[in-house]
């Protein structure tokens, strides 16, 4: 088998992984904020850090951030057939929960059933942030909702990008 480049990919690249969305069985569901305190998979939000802007993160919920590089597979295990997985354009819609003004359901691969979801990194989300979210109801509110960060993502801030 032959390395990857270098600059993409050390030779230790063990290729791609299946990442089960919650680190355990890939359960896709929602959880009292209170009750996350104490749950290891998700945490209670304090800061997303990103330094350019702020959002009140008092009862803010959601999974651990994921890392994860193209060809990865991210499995959601559905606790229900309403739940969907969205694609919310920016930090903004993410932290409001807001489905109304863009984003889009994330493409299902093809070896996805109606009770496993699963997507496989692109090429095209290299250098990104994705903001996932289940649209049903209450569900992103509550929790149902996880950072993934492809490849080297780095946020930078305004200050930054002008320069």
């Amino acid at each position: 088998e032959q390395c990857p480049p270098m600059e993409t990919r050390n030779c230790l690249y063990p290729g791609p992984q299946t990442i089960m969305i919650d680190s355990s069985d890939g359960a896709w569901s929602t959880t009292e904020c209170a009750q996350l305190r104490h749950n290891p998979t998700r945490k209670t939000l304090s800061d997303f850090g990103e330094t350019h802007e702020s959002f009140p993160t008092a009862q803010m919920c959601q999974y651990e951030p994921i890392n994860v590089t193209v060809g990865d597979v991210l499995v959601f295990k559905r606790m229900s057939l309403a739940d969907d997985v969205f694609s919310l354009p920016s930090q903004w819609h993410y932290a409001e929960c807001n489905f109304t003004d863009g984003g889009e359901p994330l493409p299902p691969d093809d070896s996805s059933t109606p009770t496993h979801f699963q997507y496989t990194i692109r090429e095209e989300d290299i250098d990104t942030r994705l903001y996932l979210a289940s649209s049903r109801d209450t569900a992103c509110s509550g929790g149902q909702r996880v950072l993934v960060s492809v490849d080297d993502f780095k946020q930078g801030t305004l200050a930054e990008a002008i320069k």
